[in-house]
């Protein structure tokens, strides 16, 4: 949303939300699961071109794919939030070039794939019919909220031989904790959204979508946990969090890249294709 509309929205969460808890909560969950599609770029345009595009039928959306290249081994890309698969353009190339395939998706909500929302369930639901279509994948990389979505794939399915995560955050309960903290919303309205998120997504939410918890039982996936110390989008602990509890896991910090810059700086992609070549 604008500045303007944030400022709005500041207000009536601070206000009227106090006499409508409950109307505002629903609110609030609503605009925390909309996504927003970037301006397409003519860049994006080209590398979208170059790849053989298929769309893939997910549980409740339909999920556009992209691939790039031929080769034994495949690679998956996980776009952020309001991200999408030709955001990775850094990646396909060096990545082809070493003949790999490389396999991305636009998560529901994003990109060319369906709806105008998602959340946590949707886009593993998506990642998964991306699985059962192209099958087992060498290494995935995910960036941001693609990269916290990594550790619950890999639990849930067989999904991917190594695990790249780049300016990941570390828990659900964070990212709900930012998102009430952007708008302001009081803490009875809190209350109610915490519920509201119970019912979508269990009870059990907060523990569940929690990586150190997750990451335990990935000792037998290597993960490269890239992150930039000057990211204010999502700070470095997060990475040191989840370096601590993957067991066999490598913290790589940049300096100067933030949250967004990593995903493209020559830097992170030779860092990762580095890690994922390694027997």
């Amino acid at each position: 949303m604008s500045e303007s509309q944030l400022a709005l929205t500041r207000i009536l969460f601070s206000y009227a939300g106090r006499c409508c808890p409950r109307l505002f909560a629903r609110w609030g969950i609503y605009l925390w699961g909309k996504t927003t599609r970037p301006v397409w770029r003519d860049w994006e345009q080209v590398i979208l071109a170059a790849a053989k595009s298929k769309m893939l039928s997910g549980q409740n959306s339909c999920i556009s794919t992209y691939c790039w290249g031929s080769g034994p081994k495949r690679i998956l890309l996980l776009p952020g939030w309001n991200s999408r698969a030709s955001h990775f353009r850094n990646f396909v190339e060096p990545l082809t070039s070493k003949g790999y395939e490389v396999v991305g998706m636009d998560p529901p909500g994003h990109g060319l794939s369906s709806g105008n929302r998602s959340n946590i369930r949707q886009y593993l639901q998506a990642i998964e019919a991306v699985h059962q279509h192209y099958g087992h994948f060498h290494a995935v990389i995910g960036h941001s909220f693609g990269g916290f979505c990594i550790p619950f794939a890999l639990n849930s399915s067989r999904l991917a031989t190594r695990a790249v995560l780049l300016a990941t955050p570390v828990s659900l309960q964070w990212l709900f904790t930012r998102f009430c903290n952007i708008i302001q919303a009081t803490p009875v309205v809190r209350r109610h959204m915490e519920l509201e998120t119970r019912q979508l997504l269990g009870d059990d939410c907060w523990a569940n979508f929690d990586i150190p918890l997750q990451a335990r039982n990935l000792s037998g996936t290597p993960a490269l946990i890239l992150h930039d110390v000057n990211d204010t989008g999502v700070p470095a602990e997060h990475a040191r969090k989840i370096n601590a509890s993957w067991p066999r896991s490598r913290l790589l910090l940049t300096h100067n890249l933030g949250h967004q810059r990593i995903l493209r700086h020559p830097s992170s992609v030779k860092a990762a294709i580095e890690f994922i070549a390694q027997d």
